[in-house]
């Protein structure tokens, strides 16, 4: 790609964006973001650096929610009344904005914003400044973090368990057969990529014993073996569906 472009995808939970195009927007949050193919055996660097906004029901994947500012919406219950032709003038007022405005790549932060939540903020809060809407904006920011209800990796994995279980119908699992569920996610229901992540069936086991939950010596089809039991997680999985 040459330059920066605008993503734009409406009903993304219709589109197979999850698999093929997560570790795409994943690199592209960070100036100099780049993923690497391969063209008729020739490695490319692309690119992949942008602004990005993904329209849809449900939640997305731990990692792109992580990186995303989300705004919750519903239904209106009202007509929703379309652009007019007179107002297409917004689109040429904004181009030319942006060809002469001088953007303060650093602007001043709320002490609140930190790490992650304050590269998403930024550029907004940039672009606000120079509208001359500096403490909206930071208000704004401060409200959405503090309301956001963006998946801890934890509880990500703890409801991915969940999901691995009911798949199989079963009560019991080895804990082989368990991590190697959460390996499959064929359907991209999982909250959590643990390739990318390199998340190891130790880490696994580590997460789950942070929330006393301990694999345990069973026999299974005739042999002892090292098991996940469903109710050890059952408390669990109803404790944290309450904050989703």
């Amino acid at each position: 790609m040459a330059g920066t472009h605008t993503l734009l995808i409406d009903e993304v939970d219709n589109v197979d964006i999850v698999k093929k195009m997560r570790s795409v927007l994943n690199d592209g949050h960070s100036r100099g973001g780049r993923v690497i193919r391969t063209i008729n055996s020739e490695v490319v660097h692309f690119l992949a650096y942008g602004p990005v906004a993904l329209a849809g029901i449900g939640k997305l994947p731990a990692t792109l929610m992580s990186r995303s500012i989300v705004i919750n919406m519903d239904r209106s219950d009202k007509a929703m009344a379309r652009f007019s032709v007179q107002e297409h003038h917004y689109a040429s007022q904004l181009a030319r904005w942006a060809k002469k405005v001088d953007l303060n790549s650093d602007p001043q932060m709320p002490g609140q914003l930190i790490g992650r939540d304050a590269d998403k903020w930024r550029p907004l809060i940039a672009i606000a400044d120079s509208f001359g809407r500096s403490d909206i904006a930071r208000d704004v920011a401060l409200k959405i973090v503090g309301e956001s209800n963006i998946l801890d990796i934890k509880e990500s994995i703890l409801r991915d368990t969940q999901k691995v279980f009911d798949s199989v119908k079963a009560n019991i699992l080895t804990v082989d057969a368990l991590y190697q569920g959460l390996l499959e996610d064929k359907e991209g229901e999982h909250e959590v990529d643990y390739v990318d992540m390199k998340m190891t069936k130790r880490r696994v086991g580590d997460i789950l014993a942070d929330f006393r939950i301990k694999s345990c010596l069973q026999r299974y089809e005739g042999a002892p073996k090292n098991c996940w039991l469903r109710k050890d997680f059952e408390e669990k999985w109803r404790r944290y569906r309450l904050k989703r």
